[in-house]
């Protein structure tokens, strides 16, 4: 039972942090998002940013699954992130000092109770920014009781034989002991995903006697190890700046608790001036800051560095570079994500379609044949990133969401729609090139010159479609004239062009089904110039928000 009343506590501790977490996350994130890019342009403002977000979390690990959120989303470059994941290191142990004192020094875990009462009260109201706050509340009152029962559970299982057998056993292992707490504290972090947790217990078992101060020192250094994993295998279906930002976390802690590790006799004999809690905070301030402050100059070599280890390789089945997995539980941020993608799609769908032209103008077969299959190709991978992103809003949707991003979800929906259509409008015409040619009716001088009129036109309002995209992610989005300008020009010009050949198939002059083939064609391209002021109008309509 006394077992269970561990686990369990433990269990609540971590529900506690998780409402805190996604808590702090519905109240700042959208902020941060916008606010980190802007001040983390230096090494000293990165570190003070990733220590400030960590410490008020309690926790490094949910700091660097966001920082590496941010990545993916293109909010912050590999750079940004690796002052903010060094600070965020040096945060954690601000946070040990806070739970060391409060709970342990003075002895406030009753405090819970009433924090408690307060969140539940806050629960009930209908505006989000209370209920929010109440999750943050109801999360600090748990840590607080959570601690209080951990506390007991310990006290208890210090007075069982197998519960004091375990550590003596360890104990038993004179050069193995060491290395055992370290993965112990590698372990209890992963498992948990939380360094924290391990961070407490560790407190909790140096307290009461049940480990000295050098296995304690080797439980923390296995923690800091330990609490960088998750984040890597969140990123594994991120894009490849994600990776390599979450491996950043991996990396630094690994490299500086080998360092630790070697010459650990003198770490503990320079340090071990008591064995309290406290001293143990200190030595953990004391080798993460030293850490980050020796690292944090070589953060350029770092980072190329992790260029070398993960290689970019582009994925030519998907070409997905924003999404893959939801690394954080605020929809804000993923729809952002979905925007980036979009605008991703939007660059791969005009890359498909300047074979259009290729293909209209070729002469040699092999070459025509080689733009065709391209053009089937891309209108593939438009079908596989339209599935893709909706998916990822399907995953978005079952969260919960506000009206204003249940909005922005719809125009994602439409938009990606939008843009699946303009890749089957550009197979569409590698169709009808390929019929032209199988039946030997090969277009004139003069028609490919018309086609290719029409064919710039539409080329200028793909520009503008994916402007108006860029500026609808940058929020200064506050006219589409250039949309519809472009849009007049395309239908002007296929009017003329149709009429011109409606007149000569009246005249009978002509091939009849070469000039069938060369209405489907500028039908064909007016489609596309339908769907891309559809997308414009309704990027329009989201009122000129920033997403």
């Amino acid at each position: 039972m006394l077992i269970l009343a561990l686990l369990g506590s433990l269990a609540l501790f971590l529900y506690g942090m998780s409402l805190m977490s996604n808590s702090l996350q519905k109240l700042f994130g959208d902020n941060l998002a916008q606010l980190l890019p802007k001040i983390s342009n230096n090494s000293i403002t990165q570190l003070l940013s990733g220590l400030g977000l960590s410490a008020v979390s309690l926790s490094s690990r949910s700091v660097t699954v966001m920082v590496v959120s941010f990545v993916n989303a293109g909010l912050l470059s590999l750079r940004q992130a690796v002052g903010l994941i060094f600070g965020a290191n040096i945060g954690i142990t601000v946070s040990a000092w806070i739970i060391a004192f409060f709970a342990f020094k003075l002895g406030l875990e009753y405090l819970g109770f009433p924090f408690l009462i307060v969140g539940f009260f806050l629960m009930t109201s209908k505006k989000d920014l209370y209920k929010n706050l109440s999750e943050l509340i109801l999360g600090i009152a748990l840590l607080f009781i959570a601690i209080k029962f951990m506390n007991q559970s310990i006290d208890k299982l210090d007075h069982l034989a197998y519960f004091t057998d375990f550590f003596a056993s360890i104990n038993s292992y004179t050069y193995l002991a060491i290395p055992i707490y370290l993965f112990l504290g590698v372990l209890i972090s992963a498992l948990f995903e939380s360094s924290t947790v391990t961070i407490i217990l560790t407190f909790i078992l140096l307290n009461y006697g049940l480990i000295d101060f050098s296995q304690s020192i080797a439980i923390v250094l296995g923690a800091n190890i330990g609490t960088s994993i998750t984040a890597n295998i969140l990123a594994l279906k991120a894009n490849v700046q994600a990776k390599r930002a979450a491996l950043i976390h991996l990396l630094l802690n690994t490299s500086g608790v080998a360092i630790a590790v070697l010459f650990f006799p003198i770490l503990v004999n320079l340090l071990s001036w008591s064995e309290s809690i406290y001293n143990l905070c200190a030595v953990h301030s004391l080798f993460n800051l030293s850490i980050a402050c020796i690292l944090i100059p070589f953060s350029s070599y770092i980072v190329n560095l992790l260029k070398h280890i993960i290689v970019e390789k582009e994925e030519k089945d998907t070409r997905l570079k924003f999404i893959g997995t939801t690394l954080l539980n605020t929809a804000s941020l993923s729809i952002y994500q979905a925007f980036k993608e979009v605008d991703n799609f939007s660059s791969i769908t005009y890359e498909g379609f300047s074979y259009v032209k290729l293909a209209v103008n070729e002469d040699d077969a092999d070459k025509f044949e080689q733009y065709r299959k391209k053009l089937v190709e891309y209108e593939n991978i438009t079908d596989k990133m339209e599935t893709s992103i909706a998916n990822y809003l399907s995953q978005i949707m079952s969260s919960e969401i506000t009206g204003d991003n249940s909005l922005k979800i719809k125009v994602l929906y439409r938009l990606i729609s939008e843009m699946e259509s303009l890749g089957d409008s550009c197979d569409n015409i590698s169709r009808i090139l390929n019929r032209e040619r199988l039946h030997n009716r090969r277009f004139g001088k003069e028609s490919i010159e018309k086609l290719n009129l029409l064919i710039d036109k539409v080329d200028l309002a793909f520009k503008q479609m994916n402007i108006n995209i860029k500026r609808t992610l940058d929020g200064k989005l506050i006219s589409i004239d250039n949309a519809y300008k472009a849009e007049e020009q395309i239908n002007t010009l296929r009017n003329s062009l149709r009429d011109e050949v409606i007149q000569e198939i009246e005249l009978q002059n002509g091939n009849y089904q070469s000039l069938n083939y060369f209405l489907d064609i500028i039908s064909e391209l007016e489609a596309m110039g339908d769907f891309m002021i559809n997308i414009s109008q309704t990027l329009f309509k989201l009122n000129k928000k920033a997403i």
